[in-house]
């Protein structure tokens, strides 16, 4: 049959095409004013990634600790300087995963953190980042995040499923990880 014939030569409909843009945003919506969005830290929306860059020995990794201690405490580290005012005084947990320091290193580095002025004006304050700042040095373990399978696709790493599996389950408000070329 001719029409059995034609089916089968055709090659099958493409699907539909779907759009890459997004919709655009509604005026309705924003006649109703601003949305109330939650920062992190100023500049820093919850779920969104950021990145601290400078020159090597600048004090990035430090600048980033006490980020992450504001965080952990709910109180910011430096002064003038104010938290999301809706998550002032609120602590949250905080990971943060180092590629280039070792353990004793961290160590020192928080040592000297839970002896500085600041910590020590506050009995709560060291308290709070002990239950909520936890610190890992990744040095001598696999960090790139990606990684390419054996048909060359770049897929997530064993080490990003279990960050990934981690912060599922413990729920961070931040996450670190310095530096990033030691993660890609």
């Amino acid at each position: 049959d001719m029409q059995d014939w034609d089916q089968h030569a055709l090659p099958p409909e493409p699907a539909p095409a779907v759009s890459l843009l997004p919709e655009p945003l509604s005026w309705d919506d924003i006649d109703h004013g601003p949305k109330d969005i939650d920062f992190v830290f100023p500049g820093l929306p919850l779920g969104s990634v950021g990145m601290i860059a400078a020159p090597g020995s600048t004090g990035k990794s430090f600048l980033l600790l006490s980020l992450a201690v504001s965080v952990a405490t709910g109180t910011s580290i430096f002064p003038g300087w104010a938290l999301n005012h809706a998550q002032a005084n609120k602590p949250a947990k905080v990971l943060m995963f180092f590629g280039e320091d070792p353990p004793d290193i961290l160590h020192n580095r928080l040592y000297a953190l839970l002896q500085s002025p600041w910590v020590q004006a506050s009995s709560r304050r060291a308290a709070l980042i002990k239950e909520n700042l936890e610190v890992r040095s990744l040095v001598g373990r696999p960090t790139a995040l990606t990684e390419r399978n054996r048909a060359r696709e770049w897929m997530r790493s064993d080490i990003a499923k279990e960050i990934s599996e981690y912060m599922l389950e413990h729920t961070p408000r931040l996450v670190c990880i310095d530096p990033l070329r030691q993660f890609h």
